[in-house]
Parts: structure tokens; sequence; C-alpha cells
């Protein structure tokens, strides 16, 4: 409602009530009468000062002409789409009060505005990552919520476990020919085992 209504220009003005002769009334007064309801039916011809700021039209009752009224099937609209001010559009559940434009309850705003909130993280995440000068810095995480640290596959270990996978050997290369009495071998079962095996081959026995 606006703090004050000016005056209209050129039409007579009225300080109060008491001073409006008989045949002015403004446009509630003409619709609040039963028999029947009226509307103006022309211009203003003069306005009355009421709340000490606010000026409203006057209009002469023999130029009004008869509201209106609505058919049965328009009142059975405008009930219908009342009622559907009290009921949310997305869950159904009914309201007291107006849900207003949205038509939406409290618990489906706050729904929606999280969905907003969550979409807005999503792409700004899909920029921060596609970016290569962004840098992550994580804070304030909690350590129970961690992965456990694995092991790195090149680390040794010098105790033997059962229940860890035996680590492949290293294979080592010798750039010197092969002696007949000891070479270095890699068979499958030293490969399995957890460090390199050094196979010693016995010296070959003469021929008779």
């Amino acid at each position: 409602m606006p703090a004050s209504v000016p005056p209209l220009l050129g039409l007579t003005r009225y300080t109060s009530w008491d001073q409006v002769p008989d045949g002015l009334h403004t446009k509630t007064q003409l619709g609040e009468m039963d028999h029947p309801p009226l509307k103006p039916g022309g211009d203003p011809v003069a306005q009355v000062l009421y709340h000490g700021n606010f000026y409203a039209p006057l209009y002469q009752l023999e130029t009004a002409v008869t509201k209106r009224r609505a058919t049965p099937a328009q009142c059975a609209a405008l009930d219908r789409a009342r009622e559907l001010q009290h009921l949310c559009r997305r869950c159904g559940v009914r309201d007291d009060e107006p849900l207003g434009k949205g038509r939406w309850c409290m618990r489906c705003s706050y729904a929606v505005t999280m969905w907003e909130k969550h979409a807005q993280a999503q792409t700004l995440a899909r920029e921060l990552v596609a970016d290569p000068a962004a840098v992550l810095l994580v804070v304030d995480v909690d350590p129970e919520g961690l992965p456990a640290p694995r092991p790195w596959p090149w680390s040794r270990s010098t105790t033997t476990d059962s229940s860890t996978p035996p680590k492949p050997a290293r294979m080592e290369h010798r750039s010197e020919p092969p002696s007949s009495t000891s070479s270095t071998c890699c068979s499958p079962t030293a490969a399995s085992s957890a460090s390199a095996t050094t196979c010693v081959r016995p010296p070959a026995s003469p021929s008779p």
C-alpha cells in the first residue's frame, strides 16, 4: 500500500466525509451495494480526503452500471484456484497458509535450494579439474575417513609375512660369460620367492 495518494487535478476536494453530498460514492461503496452491486460507469467527479494523506475518487450513482456476476463455472474455477494455492505442487502436502507463486512447501523449497547449490558446486568442481593451472588444496580432513595406506610396490621388507603376496624376484644381468662350473639362473620356483635366488650347478662329472 502506498504511503499516500495524491489528489487528482481539476476535481473538487472534500476534506471530510460529512462534506460529501448525496449521490457520490467511492468504487468500494458502489461494489458493496446489495441491490444490485454496482461499478463506476464514468470518470470520477470529485474526491475525498481520508486517513490524512489519501484521496479517494468519487463517482455519481446515476451513471453507475450493474456489476456482472460470475457464473457458477467461474465460481468453481476460482474456488479450485484458491484451493490449489494451499497445495504443494511437488509433494501435494496441504498448508494452512497460501504457498504463493511457486506453490512449494517449506521442505520442498529447502530441497530445491540444496539441489541448486549442489549443481553449482559440481559445475565449479568440473571447471577447477579442467583448468591445468588450478591448485587443489584439501584442508580439515577427518583422518578416520581417509583410506588405509597401501605399501609401495618397490618397497623392501626384512620380514616375511604369509598374509602378503610374495614380491617378484629381481633378475640380474651379468656381462661376463657363464663359467662351466656355476651360472645364475632364475627358475619359476626361484621367481616366486620373496628375493632373487642364485642357483649353483655342481661340476660336470668327467666322461669315462
